[in-house]
């Protein structure tokens, strides 16, 4: 896949192997996109750095082909215990109780064998990292990017049409493009450690615990007797990078959590500061900006790393219809305007956290600790904590490329274009092989949902039929159409790209009350829902995503509208 194509020696280049790097990698790759990658580092990470990955996360590793055999070792933690002294203050939920929701709570997995997870499902599509190499130089014009690579044998120039910068807070491609990176940094020094504990604590849950001099984390790690300590420090002069020591880690522990917990051993330990940054643009020009490189963050509620994962997820497809010229021109700008409004959101939310959790003023934690010990006491209030942290509340229902909601014919609480779509089983029609709407989804292209009106006969089949061929034809595998039946048919009644929705399921999740028809992106969002079916309610979505030469004028018919 690292062929010329067009004049240029790679469609994308992606600069950074961290996770983001991998994620968007494997996102180009399995759609055939050439792509290279490279990193600075002589190999992947070996610390465990990163450790919670959310359920949307997860979902999304789904679609890239990666399975559950695969996250691995890993542990579930469905919640935070929060203390305060000795005193249970709170315990915030990370799990959401939904029937289409498959991976709840928080999965602590260390970005170290996240990273090699990564790394393995690159392999299985044919590509690899070049380590050792660094971008020195670059450049862009009409016809794409101009990069100066200096790695193991030497300096290279190649060109390519588009160029991702996934390579961290201290981004090179951000530094030459000499984008700016506005935020600030809290006072305070922390550490991370992973550490041997001596305690009465359960590997069922992650801990904290609010002092005046700050906070303390403790989650557990999936290695016998291992956890990982977050603390803020007490020095005075932050600035010093003289190494930390285990007494140090040891003594913060002790006063934090009033003797509750007792550092044994430490495997690794590391001081750092947190930064609340982010780039005013993530696409200059050929260049796009993703995770760490276009926003940083306080690790309250562990949503970096995910979010910078879902830029890549986000990025990825759009990339590869604008590498095939099948995109509409505008399709690319959407990745900034789809994912700075949730990077915005992440760091005020991150924010307001951290400020609350390191509070020394009395009465400010007198109001904190009722407010937490009262939101996780109402099933509603949790409901929404865990939503947003596992990232499966998140929307994109104010881009251009989310339809109106068009509220006939779906129930008054179903998903609306720009949210999650859901996830439900069902049976291919002319096969019997079970198969979800996550596989379908992982395909790579949109999935077009037809429900025919039981109803309606033979006449809503039809129109759901008709329409599925005509986005077949001309889409290919771009868009795939499946007409949801509710009963598996007698032969011969059902088209090629009929499934069964045996219990209703399927209905019931998009709320579909009559004929409908609903789009989902290839990043598993909703981006259109019609009732009844009407050919151009759903050619106005794709004409936001294709270019104009793949949709001809559509066929008029009885659904139209």
């Amino acid at each position: 896949m690292n062929g010329t194509r067009n004049g240029h020696d790679t469609d994308v280049l992606i600069a950074g192997a961290g996770p983001v790097g991998l994620a968007l990698a494997i996102e180009l790759r399995r759609r055939g996109v050439a792509a290279r990658i490279i990193d600075r580092s002589d190999g992947p990470a070996t610390e465990s750095r990163a450790l919670g990955t959310q359920a949307r996360t997860i979902e999304h590793f789904r679609m890239m082909g990666i399975g559950e055999d695969r996250l691995a070792p890993s542990l579930r933690i469905p919640g935070i215990a929060i203390h305060d002294g000795g005193s249970l203050v709170a315990t915030v939920p990370t799990r959401v109780s939904r029937p289409d929701v498959t991976y709840d709570g928080i999965l602590v997995m260390t970005q170290a064998d996240t990273e090699r997870m990564l790394l393995d499902r690159l392999d299985d599509l044919g590509g690899a990292v070049e380590r050792g190499a660094t971008l020195t130089a670059l450049s862009q014009d009409a016809g794409g990017v101009h990069a100066t690579i200096t790695g193991r044998l030497g300096t290279e120039t190649i060109r390519a049409r588009y160029l991702a910068g996934c390579d961290g807070a201290r981004s090179t491609v951000r530094h030459h493009l000499r984008a700016e990176f506005a935020g600030f940094t809290y006072p305070q020094e922390f550490l991370l450690a992973d550490c041997r504990v001596a305690g009465n604590l359960g590997h069922d849950l992650g801990n904290g615990w609010l002092h005046p001099d700050g906070l303390l984390f403790a989650l557990p790690l999936p290695y016998e007797g291992l956890w990982r300590i977050i603390v803020n420090t007490d020095r005075q002069a932050p600035d010093d990078r003289t190494a930390p020591t285990i007494e140090e880690v040891a003594t913060l522990v002790r006063k934090r959590t009033g003797d509750a917990l007792e550092i044994t051993d430490a495997v690794w330990i590391s001081r750092f500061r947190i930064n609340c940054r982010m780039v005013n643009e993530y696409r200059h020009g050929a260049i796009f900006l993703a995770g760490d490189a276009a926003h940083v963050h306080s690790p309250v509620g562990g949503q970096g790393m995910n979010t910078g994962i879902q830029d890549a997820v986000n990025l990825g497809w759009k990339l590869a219809l604008a590498t095939s010229d099948r995109a509409a021109a505008s399709l690319l700008d959407t990745y900034g305007e789809e994912r700075m409004p949730i990077a915005r959101a992440v760091l005020a939310g991150t924010d307001r956290g951290t400020r609350a959790i390191m509070t020394a003023n009395p009465a400010l934690r007198w109001l904190r600790d009722r407010a937490l010990a009262t939101a996780a006491s109402i099933p509603a209030v949790q409901g929404v904590i865990a939503e947003q942290i596992s990232q499966l509340g998140l929307d994109y229902r104010k881009s251009p490329l989310s339809g109106p909601a068009g509220r006939g014919g779906f129930a008054a609480r179903s998903p609306r274009p720009g949210d999650r779509a859901p996830q439900a089983a069902f049976t291919h029609a002319a096969t019997g092989n079970p198969s979800t709407l996550f596989d379908q989804y992982g395909l790579g292209g949109f999935t077009l949902l037809l429900f025919p009106d039981p109803a309606g006969g033979e006449i809503s089949l039809r129109d759901a039929t008709t329409l599925g061929a005509w986005v077949r034809d001309r889409l290919g595998d771009d868009c795939c159409p499946i007409v949801i039946l509710p009963n598996a048919p007698a032969d011969g009644e059902f088209p090629a790209f009929a499934a069964t929705d045996h219990d209703g399921s399927i209905r019931r999740l998009f709320g579909v009350q009559e004929e409908a028809a609903v789009l989902v992106r290839p990043d598993g969002y909703i981006a259109a829902r019609t009732a009844p079916i009407a050919h151009t309610a759903i050619w106005g979505a794709l004409g936001e995503v294709f270019a104009a030469d793949l949709l001809p004028d559509l066929p008029v018919h009885q659904g139209a509208a």
